[in-house]
């Protein structure tokens, strides 16, 4: 009865509504992630990507070995080393940062990903886009207080965490050509925590007992926001998702005020506007140039 009633449910409203759910899991366990600060981030990622494999392993054993089976072991390898370090510099930026100040450099992920795309795919990017990105990274430097040496470090370690989910993009794209979703989903989880395993024992700390359901509750709350946004791209497309991940900042900026005292400042808001501005032109620019390419007509000049 209930998935008759979620059919009936036109599929952009579903998606829109895994977009919020998708915001709301992630900035919970953010603000969770502020609130552990005697325990190493390096433990919190390795117990995060614990209750990732506890929560996703059941799973993928009622539908047999042969659905994890892959000849792409290196690439997944790639995949896992990329998200270890995008979730341990973001967990960083987030500890350290204001949430809404944290959210805000979260949004120069398009214009890395343009940069990516130019060394890496090499894509010819005209003087528009150009000037987006320009404008983009000066908005990340108004947010910046030169005299805050402990800001500047958090801002730059949140630039390397949207460096590497940037890359993680990558490689996920060129494992679905040959992989499944339950492979890229298990290996990348897998692996991740092998990854994590080997950095959190390095400076492994044994959590205070009262912290363990914090903890548990980050685990669960990141493997949820990571469903929700693959539901969210299941039932709707690219373009209809892409525009609602700036949901991020409804949650952070409230939490951040409400729970933890934190205000933006004048020049904090005004480099978020910016980078938000320079975000949502690049992620229009892509969106059309897509739907130009899938309606056969002539695609717009990468500008």
């Amino acid at each position: 009865m209930r998935n008759r009633a979620l059919l009936a449910i036109p599929h952009r409203l579903q998606s829109i509504f895994w977009m919020f759910a998708w915001a709301g899991f992630f900035s919970f366990a953010m603000s969770l992630v502020k609130t552990l600060e005697e325990v190493p981030i390096a433990t919190v990622v390795f117990i995060r990507f614990s209750f990732a494999i506890i929560l996703i392993l059941p799973l993928l054993l009622r539908q047999g070995k042969g659905t994890i089976a892959t000849g792409k072991i290196h690439f997944h390898g790639m995949n896992a080393l990329f998200r270890v370090i995008a979730i341990w510099a973001t967990y960083y930026a987030y500890s350290k940062l204001p949430m809404g100040l944290a959210a805000s450099i979260g949004y120069t992920g398009p214009m890395i990903a343009i940069v990516l795309a130019m060394f890496l795919l090499r894509e010819k990017v005209g003087w528009r886009k150009w000037t987006a990105v320009i404008i983009g990274y000066g908005g990340v430097l108004i947010m910046v207080q030169p005299e805050n040496t402990a800001l500047n470090a958090a801002v730059l370690v949140a630039l390397v965490a949207n460096l590497c989910s940037s890359m993680a993009k990558v490689t996920t794209k060129s494992l679905t050509k040959t992989d499944t979703v339950p492979q890229i989903v298990f290996y990348g989880n897998f692996i991740a925590l092998i990854i994590s395993g080997i950095f959190a024992g390095y400076q492994w700390e044994t959590p205070p007992l009262e912290t363990w359901p914090i903890l548990a509750a980050i685990g669960i709350a990141g493997s949820c926001s990571q469903f929700s946004y693959i539901k969210a791209l299941e039932v709707g497309t690219v373009s209809l998702v892409a525009p609602f991940e700036y949901l991020r900042l409804l949650f952070a900026i409230p939490i951040g005020y409400m729970f933890f005292g934190e205000t933006l400042t004048k020049h904090h808001i005004f480099g978020c506007f910016i980078i938000v501005g320079c975000s949502a032109y690049l992620t229009w620019r892509e969106i059309q140039r897509s739907k130009n390419k899938n309606q056969g007509t002539q695609p717009l000049k990468s500008r």
